[in-house]
């Protein structure tokens, strides 16, 4: 699944980072994308924000795909209002 493959590159690149003491403004997109969906949709993320998202709405991977898009625009858009 691509999504999954893309929440393990983005786990595997915030560690390289952090490894390495390289510090980047974006930051942990897993760690604040999780804590987004907490905060703002009341869903525990405790296995990713895949898994998180597969269960709310089940499973389905294209609709997976396209809600994984709309609510990463949505934390986007959080972000730029901090």
């Amino acid at each position: 699944m691509q999504l999954r493959c893309l929440e393990h590159m983005l786990r595997g690149y915030a560690l390289a980072l952090s490894v390495h003491g390289i510090e980047e403004p974006v930051g942990d997109f897993n760690r604040g994308f999780i804590a987004y969906l907490r905060e703002v949709k009341g869903w525990g993320a405790e296995f990713g924000w895949v898994n998180a998202i597969q269960r709310a709405v089940g499973g389905d991977e294209e609709k997976m795909w396209d809600w994984s898009w709309k609510l990463i625009d949505e934390y986007r858009e959080s972000l730029r209002n901090v």
